[in-house]
């Protein structure tokens, strides 16, 4: 079966539930193999697991992002399958490990056919023709999507710390200005060294504009913080920005589209007023968008 977007660790209600109907329409003796992804990361359950139903023959592989790698499955035997004759592999999407994987004992330059030439020719032109290599800055240091905020490496640390209140907040509003985003919004970490626009599309692609629940009470924002940070099954996990929250005080409460309506059905239940808190185009942004807000940071960081 292939799925996306379901996390196959998750347990009750997602995939456990479609193994057992799986199971129920095709018959208890036949393997249930789950192919997963679209979250960007490098996931196996394997046969046995309770977060698939704990049946002997039914596992789960999730093989990350953008080619980046490729998920291998090795069963021995075919007619017996449980966690000691199920395998599993990544292999990075290159030619050198392809050309291992399948025992290739001649040249690499036998892999480049005609077609295969074309098209990275076709590609280099395109890159040349966008300016994809053109270099926008130079990241001192490496920052990491998966750290945790508290910790100095992490990318959305940077983000809320340095890049959303000089390069996305109103200047005047800046202290009172929280943003909520979510771990998927960036893709990649942000690598140290060179930073060039082809890299700027890896790691922030998106042309979300930002939007803003504007007025918000203090009373209602640490109540909205807590919940947002309580992880909610279907939903990618919330980050929001650190903020010393004052009950007397008013919050402008910034996200892009796909978690501004979350947001608005958050504020509804605390409120009780469903039909208050809605949110607007931000139009203090100075740079509407993930993109372009961190296209600005980046062009601030000078090459020596």
């Amino acid at each position: 079966a292939v799925v996306a977007h379901i996390d196959p660790e998750a347990g009750a209600h997602t995939l456990r539930d479609v193994a057992l109907a799986l199971k129920t329409l095709v018959g208890s003796s036949t393997p249930v193999a789950f192919f997963t992804g679209h979250r960007h990361r490098l996931v196996f359950v394997p046969p046995g697991d309770a977060s698939l139903g704990g049946a002997p023959d039914v596992f789960a592989i999730e093989s990350g992002k953008y080619l980046q790698a490729v998920g291998a499955v090795l069963i021995s035997d075919v007619d017996n399958v449980n966690a000691d004759t199920v395998k599993h592999t990544w292999l990075p999407a290159n030619v050198e490990a392809f050309a291992m994987a399948v025992r290739f004992d001649g040249t690499l330059s036998q892999w480049r056919t005609p077609s295969a030439i074309a098209l990275q020719q076709n590609i280099d032109a395109a890159t040349a023709r966008l300016g994809l290599n053109r270099t926008l800055g130079c990241v001192p240091r490496t920052y990491v999507r998966r750290a945790d905020v508290t910790e100095p490496n992490s990318l959305y640390a940077l983000l809320f710390r340095d890049i959303a209140p000089h390069y996305l907040y109103a200047p005047a509003r800046r202290e009172h200005t929280v943003l909520v985003t979510n771990q998927a919004a960036y893709r990649t970490d942000l690598y140290a060294g060179k930073f060039r626009v082809n890299d700027l599309y890896q790691l922030s692609p998106f042309n979300s504009t930002y939007r803003a629940v504007s007025g918000v009470p203090g009373t209602l924002m640490q109540p909205l913080i807590d919940r947002l940070l309580t992880p909610t099954p279907g939903f990618t996990p919330s980050l929001v920005a650190p903020v010393d929250v004052a009950p007397r005080e008013r919050y402008d409460v910034v996200a892009t589209t796909y978690d501004s309506r979350y947001i608005e059905r958050l504020l509804a239940e605390i409120s009780g007023d469903g039909g208050r808190w809605r949110a607007a185009d931000y139009a203090a942004g100075v740079n509407p968008t993930d993109t372009l807000m961190t296209k600005a940071y980046v062009e601030s960081l000078r090459c020596l």
